[in-house]
């Protein structure tokens, strides 16, 4: 007798979350260096005639002076609330930034603990395009779902099974799925109650030849952490944690 067949279930696909105007309701460098200008104008001014990649790495240096003021970012509670929703039913989450790795896992601790990490490194800048050429050589297309600001992230939402993007146009929803990609708005935020503090990633000791700099090895990297961050977030109620691994 041939037994009945099993039903195929095939695991969600992962949730990446660009935090660049995604998971934050603003972009973490300019609001850190905005933060910064009075506290030191001139080596602010000065961080800003550098190339754009290496700008977030200034800002790490001046986050870590003693007595510098840690600019305060708001957070879109719709993101989290997906993020939540994501890894309730197991699906791992991974966040994307121009941050430095260090300073991203302090706002990956304080608001989705379990997460992926995909930050900045001395040798690897992540812009806009950066961003989708990781993502691409990681996930191929149609492999993940993205979460995002439509501004300065549509190479990364072509790329996306489903699109969730602040600040989508109708015009913008229409060329998305004309690319074979479901897109939906986020809501608009009108002032958002959850806040987390920008730390300059101290405490975290990263060591950037511990493995080969591949994408692939990029998901395996090792989790740096001599303590852990201290938490800062305001009134963020933490997800349960689902797997945080891919499938």
């Amino acid at each position: 007798m041939v037994p009945p067949l099993r039903p195929f279930r095939r695991a969600p696909p992962p949730l990446v979350v660009d935090v660049d105007g995604g998971l934050l309701a603003c972009d973490p460098v300019r609001a850190g260096f905005r933060g910064l200008l009075r506290h030191r104008p001139g080596a602010v001014l000065c961080a800003l005639r550098t190339d754009a990649p290496q700008r977030s790495f200034a800002l790490q240096d001046l986050l870590a002076e003693p007595g510098a003021p840690l600019p305060r970012l708001p957070v879109r509670r719709a993101a989290v609330d997906m993020i939540g929703l994501w890894q309730r039913f197991g699906a791992p989450v991974v966040l994307i930034s121009l941050l430095p790795e260090a300073m991203l896992a302090h706002l990956r601790d304080a608001l989705c603990p379990g997460a992926l990490l995909f930050g900045a490194r001395p040798s690897r800048p992540l812009g806009a395009a950066d961003k989708a050429d990781l993502l691409a050589a990681v996930y191929g297309q149609c492999g993940f779902d993205f979460l995002a600001r439509a501004q300065h992230s549509w190479e990364s939402a072509l790329l996306a099974r489903r699109a969730m993007l602040a600040g989508l146009t109708p015009l913008g929803k229409r060329r998305l799925l004309t690319g074979g990609v479901r897109a939906s708005a986020l809501p608009a935020e009108t002032g958002s109650d959850m806040s987390v503090l920008l730390r300059a990633g101290a405490g975290w000791e990263v060591d950037w030849t511990s493995a080969p700099n591949t994408a692939e090895n990029d998901l395996a990297a090792a989790r740096p952490g001599t303590r852990r961050p201290s938490q800062d977030v305001s009134g963020a109620a933490h997800s349960r944690r689902g797997r945080a691994g891919r499938s």
